[in-house]
């Protein structure tokens, strides 16, 4: 009988002298940059490196050309006429031409004519007019440390930073290097082994990256995706208005399949296709470079430490982040998309926001708000969520003068100059009654080195009568005046914000914009019993009291300071409880109760709220005494718009008339009378200017009176409209098949209506492409629905095409430049074109027999059939001769139509032909330069080879040598003994 032993109870285990893993990871970190700290930007450089610098005077063509025969996306560029660095050269530039010509250029032919005469120095100018915000002029000194080199990277979210010197000889700046995140990453990864292995927390406890939310917007939000169906201009145009570099390709079940990145673009712009971007996705890849290294993907539970290792073997830009073996348990698919994870967001969690230094740290942010922390639980990227969509509700625009107030150490003023994703102003103003907020705020916006004039003031919010050198002064030039004036999270601080409105609104340009984040009360909560105490703290220095108004109240007193169009957005619930929870969190006493104050404020009936207010106003700044027909005073009306401002001239009896008129129209008189007809003195004349400006300032309260009013029924009334000599069309319509119907066109609005009729073009073509689909497998009835449904978009189409021309008559008359006037006629020409050739198309409609199948050939009418139609004598019978020409082999095949080749005609056909040509001399030519590297390895490798077989037979000669020596020695010995 076999007995099993049994098993000696084991030891307990002793006391781990070892810190705990998690210090472990903390220590790691601080390790890493620490290292950063002491390292230059020379020693990131790699052993061997090529720079390729291109000249501002090089067309774009031929810098394409070198970006793409030395296998690199970017490279610095040099203004040859200042002897200085002009910026850098992206795929970004390139998709933004791309953009241009897919919009402005009336054929083919045109665009790439004019492609191969653009130079780089006229990149930043076609971008303006897209209204591309002008990236900042980027640069750091090799000998700064590489970790100041990762805080500019992270700051202004740029993905590579040039590396300048100066000669000391000319004085010249000379460009050295230019230092990506991945090189820096990938130095990180190389140099610090040990602390890579201590980085053992999942990707998915470290939220590193942007994951997929649950959205009634898309299934994926907020990463962008598309399928193989796309067309290509769509994913471009993700690329320009999201700033991103790649964008997920997925299928029916959201399995990633593929990945569309920029650099792909850079292959179609070499192809010259500028005017057919409406090829998908799935066309598209197949001209991509055989050199593309696949699809890195990576799961949630995967570490931050394999990702490293991972950037360390190979080159690597970004990760998509799929579905495993976790997510497919919880009833999840297994590839599906989960996230995106780049190389920006490994390097933000790795150097992180806090400096590492001896107890002068800088603090993990200068933001100073109460963040928008709807989709964060960070306050740097709350406070970042807030201050841009205070940006978004001001609607700047590129090129406006911007005023901020209140901007704290600069936080904001450094969004305003490098954020992607904010229009570049043409001028910025800031102010801050804070010196030590002054002095921080000039350092670092100097440091940007960026174009953008700037100038910042330090004071009050609000100008104080004898003070000078403020940005709100009456008295500045006119031409000081600004665009947009932001206020985030600070106007409830002023003395008061009524005075601040007022002198604001003088300060704004016609069509500009105020927008405050802000804090007030809701309706009624002023009233309570329980608001009492909370007002009496906030008064004690937080909050003056006469800022505590209630949303109404707010309102009031924006209308009486003349501005209209406002708009409030509450987002209390978006920004007090996360700011509560955030100051909890901070752990000390006095954060606690500075958290317990702001909790009661909210549930007191407190309210955060977003206001932005488009100025809109009328004045009567003067009149005039007229002498024909009969002697009588003409008032002088200026309209400010938000779009342009106007003037006008109107008699007093005209008002007295348009009185009239609104009391008919409305039913009712409207909110102010006018002033009297007549003085009651006997001792004045009716010329008397005492008497005349009496009337003037009532008049002008008359009319700011009706524009202010909560009720705007008299303002929208015809007869208003016409008296102020407002432009009167018909009211937009809904948004059916047919779009909208007669308006009145402003410049940008017609090129948004420009825009929208491409894409409903693009609409019938995949309406008929459709139908050509069902028609092969043999369902009539769905390809039937299809054609009548793309005929009917088209006729939409059609009809407001020649909307969009009587538009741009109308603009021209208003005034526009003759260059700009043809643009746009030829846009005008190029949508009729389609819409002809489209007209052509959806009158052709096939329907395949369903005995032939889906297999069944594409076959025309028959011969007999088209001579019937056509009233001909029927074709001859085919000759039996053979055709001539020699056919080697089999006999050649007759000519196929294909979708391709249907809708085009001879000189479309001759095009296309001389298109796949250059395609495939292209294909050769790539087929070429792989066959050469393939060469020059194998000739390197042969070299190392015979190199490695000489090192050999030298070895074996000394092996030999020493033998011999070893028996000569061997021998010698013998005789010895």
């Amino acid at each position: 009988m076999q007995t099993t032993p049994r098993r000696k109870p084991s030891r307990r285990r002793a006391g781990s002298h070892l810190p705990p893993y998690h210090d472990n990871y903390e220590t790691a970190l601080y390790a890493i940059r620490a290292m950063l700290r002491g390292r230059t930007g020379y020693d990131a450089f790699p052993v061997s490196f090529r720079l390729i610098v291109l000249d501002t005077k090089l067309s774009v063509t031929r810098a394409l050309q070198c970006l793409l025969a030395n296998n690199v996306v970017s490279a610095p560029l040099w203004n040859s006429d200042k002897s200085a660095f002009s910026g850098m050269l992206t795929v970004l530039d390139i998709i933004h031409l791309i953009q241009y010509y897919y919009k402005t250029a009336v054929d083919y032919d045109n665009a790439k004519t004019d492609v191969d005469k653009v130079r780089l120095e006229s990149l930043r100018e076609i971008e303006k007019s897209l209204g591309v915000a002008e990236p900042p002029l980027l640069s750091e000194h090799p000998n700064s440390s590489m970790l100041d080199a990762a805080k500019v990277l992270m700051q202004t979210h740029a993905k590579r930073l040039p590396l300048l010197d100066r000669d000391t000889e000319t004085g010249h700046e000379v460009i050295v290097s230019v230092l990506t995140q991945y090189r820096l990453l990938k130095f990180i990864a190389l140099n610090c082994p040990w602390e890579i292995q201590q980085l053992h927390l999942s990707l998915r406890k470290l939220k590193i990256g942007t994951y997929v939310r649950s959205s009634g917007i898309s299934p994926f939000h907020p990463i962008a995706t598309a399928t193989l169906d796309t067309p290509v201009f769509d994913v471009v145009h993700m690329f320009s208005e999201r700033s991103i570099s790649a964008v997920p390709i997925i299928d029916e079940d959201g399995i990633v399949v593929d990945m569309y990145e920029t650099v792909d673009v850079m292959t179609l712009v070499r192809l010259g296709v500028y005017q057919n971007l409406d090829l998908t996705i799935s066309e598209a890849l197949k001209t991509r470079s055989p050199d593309f290294l696949g699809v890195v993907i990576c799961t949630a539970s995967d570490s931050l430490r394999t990702l490293m290792e991972l950037i360390k073997k190979r080159r690597v830009h970004r990760l998509v982040v799929v579905e495993g073996e976790e997510e497919e348990k919880a009833g999840g698919k297994k590839g599906r998309l989960l996230g995106i994870i780049t190389l920006s967001d490994v390097l933000r969690y790795v150097i992180g926001d806090q400096d590492i230094g001896e107890g002068n740290e800088e603090p993990q942010t200068e933001w100073l708000n109460m963040g928008y922390w709807k989709n964060t639980k960070m306050f740097p990227e709350a406070c970042e969520a807030l201050a841009l969509k205070l940006v978004k509700a001001s609607g700047c625009k590129p090129g406006s003068r911007v005023l901020d107030v209140g901007h704290g150490t600069g936080e904001s003023l450094i969004m305003l100059l490098t954020h992607p994703a904010v229009p570049r102003p043409s001028h910025l103003t800031g102010i801050t009654d804070i010196a030590a907020h002054h002095q921080r705020s000039q350092s670092r916006v100097t440091a940007l080195n960026q174009s953008v004039p700037f100038v910042l003031y330090t004071g009050d919010a609000v100008h104080q009568p004898g003070a000078h050198h403020h940005p709100l002064d009456p008295s500045s030039d006119e031409s000081l005046k600004f665009d947009q004036i932001l206020a985030l999270d600070c106007a409830y601080h002023f003395r008061s914000r009524a005075t601040f409105l007022r002198q604001a609104y003088e300060r704004l340009h016609p069509g500009g914009s105020v927008a405050l984040a802000d804090i007030c009360f809701a309706n009624g909560a002023l009233e309570k019993w329980s608001t009492r105490w909370v007002t009496a703290v906030l008064g004690a220095g937080l909050m003056p009291r006469e800022n505590m108004v209630s949303i109404d109240e707010y309102i009031a007193q924006m209308h009486e300071v003349g501005f209209t169009d406002i708009w409030l957005e509450d987002i209390t619930q978006d920004v007090f409880p996360g700011f509560v929870a955030f100051l909890n969190g901070r752990g000390a006493i006095g954060w606690t109760i500075f958290s317990g104050l702001f909790n009661m404020f909210h549930r007191s009936g407190g309210r955060f709220v977003l206001n932005y207010r488009m100025l809109q106003s009328v004045l009567i700044p003067r009149y005039e005494e007229r002498a024909s027909p009969s002697p009588h005073t003409v008032y002088e009306i200026r309209v400010r718009a938000n779009v342009r401002d106007w003037s006008i001239w109107r008699r007093y009896s005209e008002f007295d008339d348009l009185h009239s008129a609104l009391k008919d129209a409305c039913h009712e008189p409207p909110p102010a009378s006018l002033p009297p007809k007549h003085s009651l003195s006997i001792f004045r004349s009716h010329s008397d200017p005492k008497l005349l400006e009496e009337r003037r300032t009532g008049l002008e309260l008359y009319l700011r009176t009706i524009v202010s009013a909560k009720d705007d029924k008299w303002r929208e009334t015809f007869a208003f409209k016409e008296f102020l000599g407002i432009p009167i069309g018909k009211q937009v319509g809904g948004s059916g098949e047919f779009g909208q119907s007669e308006r009145s066109f402003t410049l940008a609005s017609w090129l948004d209506e420009h825009i929208d009729l491409q894409a409903r073009i693009r609409d019938v073509r995949a309406d008929i492409n459709k139908r050509d689909a069902l028609s092969d497998v043999g369902d009539t009835n769905g390809a039937h629905t299809s054609n009548v449904a793309a005929k009917k978009k088209l006729a939409g189409i059609i009809t407001r095409v020649g909307k969009l021309a009587a538009g741009l008559q109308e603009l021209a008359m208003g005034g526009m430049s003759e260059g700009e006037l043809q643009r746009r006629t030829d846009m005008i020409a190029r949508l009729r074109d389609d819409c002809e050739k489209l007209g052509k198309m959806v009158t052709v409609a096939r329907f395949t027999s369903r005995a032939g199948g889906p297999s069944a050939a594409r076959n025309p009418a028959p011969d007999s059939d088209r001579e019937a139609l056509m009233g001909g004598a029927p074709r001859s019978p085919p000759r039996s001769s053979k055709a001539f020409g020699r056919v080697f082999g089999a006999a050649a095949a007759k000519p196929q139509e294909t979708e391709e080749t249907r809708p085009l005609d001879e000189h479309g056909l001759f095009l296309l032909q001389e298109q796949k040509m250059q395609q495939q001399d292209v294909e050769v030519s790539q087929l070429t330069a792989v066959l050469q590297r393939q060469r020059h390895l194998g000739e390197a490798i042969s070299n190392e080879l015979q190199v490695q077989i000489e090192l050999l037979d030298d070895l074996a000669n000394r092996v030999d040598d020493t033998s011999a020596r070893i028996a000569s020695t061997n021998r010698e010995m013998g005789r010895l003994r």
